[in-house]
């Protein structure tokens, strides 16, 4: 297995993170459409149905699922991530927009 400096690990770490969380983003603007439609059906405004915490606590979600990815992938696959890959970045932006989906669920399933 090859090794990884702090400083690459870093790097791929945040980039993953915002790949996540614009994955999260745009499953998020279903959501946003959402929103703004109940808050028309109630002659409310939008703010008053967005609830801006959970918004961004399922964008961190996100950016962790996509942390997760590149983890697996990089110790996965060797250290040997090809970052100029389209199918590279799309599967961490693909990982926030599923992981985010499947950690929500399973929050609501199993907390309170």
């Amino acid at each position: 297995m090859s090794t990884i400096d702090a400083y690459t690990l870093l790097n791929n770490s945040m980039l993953a993170m915002l790949l996540g969380g614009m994955g999260q983003g745009i499953r998020a603007a279903a959501g946003l459409q959402k929103a703004r439609d109940e808050a028309a059906k109630k002659a409310l405004s939008f703010e008053a149905v967005f609830d801006k915490s959970a918004f961004w606590f399922s964008l961190f979600i996100g950016a962790l699922a996509g942390l997760t990815a590149m983890l697996s992938l990089t110790y996965g696959a060797n250290g040997n991530i090809d970052w100029n890959s389209g199918k590279t970045v799309l599967g961490l932006v693909a990982a926030g927009y599923a992981g985010a989906d499947f950690i929500e669920s399973f929050a609501k399933k199993y907390l309170p």
